[in-house]
């Protein structure tokens, strides 16, 4: 007797990479779960077509901000897509889990993809914006932004590898 049973197809009803570009073209960008876009990080194809993810960390697999659970990526197209953009989508994924971070964190954490994003963050936390605009392009940091210990002039990067929010 033949086996007429058929096996369940683990791609059947994900996108594609051309479906991925065509929706973040469509919808900007998204995180996995938004308009039926279901994805699980990027392949070589989605690569190709330069589908990117946007998920600030401040250190070890997954981001964990401020105790309040892991973060969404956001995923976009590279040269398609704003940092504003970018940034806004991801902020409002995770509204809950950031809720509890200081501005000056997330401003931070935000920054750290370069310069474009800095300027997307200072949109989103002006109170960071109104302070830096004062300095000479330089900010002490005194503090962890993440957990407020005091760096005793201990590089931010080496601190953030043991802080205990991260």
């Amino acid at each position: 007797m033949k086996n007429t049973e058929q096996h369940s197809d683990p791609t059947r009803g994900k996108p594609r990479s051309s479906n991925i570009r065509a929706l973040l073209l469509d919808h900007g960008p998204l995180a996995s779960g938004d308009h039926g876009f279901n994805q699980n990080g990027i392949n070589e194809n989605d690569k190709r077509t330069g589908v990117t993810k946007f998920n600030p960390r401040p250190g070890g697999a997954g981001s964990r901000i401020s105790g309040s659970g892991l973060t969404r990526s956001v995923y976009y197209i590279e040269g398609e897509h704003t940092a504003f953009e970018i940034v806004e989508s991801w902020l409002e994924t995770n509204e809950d889990k950031l809720t509890d971070t200081p501005d000056k964190a997330l401003h931070w954490l935000i920054s750290s993809y370069g310069p474009e994003y800095k300027k997307a963050s200072r949109e989103f936390h002006t109170d960071i914006a109104n302070n830096e605009e004062g300095s000479a392009g330089t900010t002490t940091i005194e503090a962890c932004p993440l957990c407020d210990e005091p760096l005793n002039n201990t590089p931010l990067a080496s601190h953030l590898l043991e802080c205990p929010e991260k």
